[in-house]
């Protein structure tokens, strides 16, 4: 048996019986019937008839690889050589018939290449938890940009592989987009060795068609991944008031300090500030953040009410950018959010302007129930529109053209006071937030669902 598209020696001797050159013709045989194909091949050459000697012989070839007769393909079974001499009375008696496969020429194999040193192990480029966060859909009607999503949750995993979790060091926490791009976000708490997780991230579309991801659990990663200043850079300002400090999230230099009289407490997101109602109230300072705010803003926080301060002050001041200057005059332009005693008992309010041309928007709900609520004011300066928003939903709306509510004063924000000896707040703040731009009524009802009710806003699996 042959094998297809291999090289062959066919060797030979023989004698003819004619001086004449002779021919060789090679047969191949396959099992779908017999073709003939005249290959090159020496002649069969002899000097004189009848002579008593052989002359040898040699034929390479190849076979092919397949082979087709009487229009069938057909596979090389074995091979039929023919010889014959073009001489008046030809004769030709061949010998010695021998067939070899054509081996390559063995060549000394290379020295063998010594196998490299094992490289050291690297750590892996994924995190060993992966979760998916979904949006729940909470009545929103369109999507958002951009939102800052806070975040809440508790789970054995998240705790440090010293108690059983999966947390290498506490740099391995990353929050992604549904793709893997890693997101802006603040780690406002974390604990390791119970697994509760408190945080703030950037989610660049929020709708519940869309979603982000929990990733933890990684080696080698030597430092935070997250970047607080990146998910706060659109705002002014951002207090979240964890176990009495007043250092700002946004770095803008408006760390504060607290006065006598206020102090640390639970709030409705970890830790928040009591204020007494007589001395107690936080000072923040006056950075440029705040002067340059020339345009739009919004500012936000949630309180708790306790009631009217035992001096039964009619204005018990939240949050404050109106104060005495050195000269015992008030600055041209201020802006106060208070809870009134005076005319609507408990309703909250704004002041916005300057002393000639002021402008008083209520908020119609009542907070004798000692609860917390979500206040937010919202100056549309394109439009020159102020609304006031309690529990995310719009409460009071004004026209504040001809002038502008400003922020742009030499006085500080405070907290709690409206200046050092008047108008005290009784009760307790937390979460307070200035952004540089009017957020849409869509986006500060976000903000109270997901802020009021964590776990109710998002599914994680």
């Amino acid at each position: 048996d042959l094998k297809p598209g291999t090289d062959y020696i066919l060797n030979w001797k023989a004698r003819a019986g004619s001086a004449l050159n002779g021919n060789t013709e090679i047969g191949y045989i396959t099992d779908s019937g017999q073709k003939f194909s005249r290959l090159p091949a020496p002649p069969v050459k002899s000097s004189q008839p009848n002579q008593s000697f052989y002359t040898p012989h040699s034929l390479y070839f190849t076979t092919p690889e397949k082979l087709t007769y009487n229009g069938k393909s057909g596979v090389l079974i074995a091979l039929k050589p023919l010889f014959y001499s073009n001489a008046a009375r030809p004769w030709i008696d061949v010998s010695g018939l021998q067939l070899f496969e054509k081996t390559p020429p063995v060549t000394a194999a290379p020295a063998p290449t010594p196998a490299p040193a094992p490289a050291p192990a690297k750590p892996s480029d994924k995190f060993s938890v992966e979760k998916k966060i979904t949006f729940t859909d909470m009545g929103i009607k369109n999507s958002l940009d951009n939102f800052p999503l806070y975040f809440t949750y508790s789970d054995s995993s998240l705790k440090n592989v010293q108690q059983g979790g999966k947390i290498i060091n506490g740099n391995d926490i990353a929050f992604t987009d549904e793709n893997g791009r890693l997101l802006d976000f603040e780690i406002e708490k974390y604990n390791e060795k119970t697994g509760v997780l408190s945080a703030w991230i950037i989610c660049p579309k929020y709708s519940t068609s869309s979603g982000i991801k929990l990733s933890y659990g990684k080696e080698g990663v030597k430092t935070p991944l997250d970047n607080r200043t990146g998910v706060w850079k659109n705002y002014a300002g951002v207090w979240h008031l964890d176990n009495a400090s007043l250092a700002d999230s946004a770095s803008k230099n408006l760390n504060g300090k607290l006065n006598e009289g206020a102090s640390s407490t639970n709030g409705i997101l970890g830790s928040a500030v009591k204020f007494n109602g007589k001395t107690g109230y936080a000072d923040l300072g006056n950075s440029d953040s705040l002067r340059k705010i020339s345009g739009s803003f919004t500012t936000s926080f949630w309180f708790k009410y306790a009631g009217a301060p035992s001096n039964k002050s009619l204005i018990n001041t939240l949050l404050n950018k109106n104060y005495l200057t050195g000269t015992g005059y008030l600055d041209p332009f201020h802006f106060y959010l208070y809870v009134s005693e005076n005319k609507e008992k408990g309703s909250l309010s704004v002041r916005t302007g300057n002393k000639t041309a002021e402008k008083y928007l209520g908020g119609s709900l009542a907070f004798s129930d000692q609860k917390y609520h979500f206040a937010t004011f919202s100056f549309d300066a394109d439009n020159r529109i102020a609304n006031i928003y309690i529990d995310g939903a719009e409460k009071g709306s004004t026209d504040v053209n001809g002038f502008r509510p400003a922020t742009d004063t030499d006085s500080p924000l405070t907290l709690g006071v409206w200046y050092p000896g008047y108008n005290y707040f009784n009760g307790i703040i937390d979460e307070v937030k200035i952004s540089n731009s009017a957020k849409s009524s869509d986006w500060i009802k976000a903000e109270y669902l997901n802020q009021y009710s964590p776990a109710k806003f998002y599914s994680i699996k």
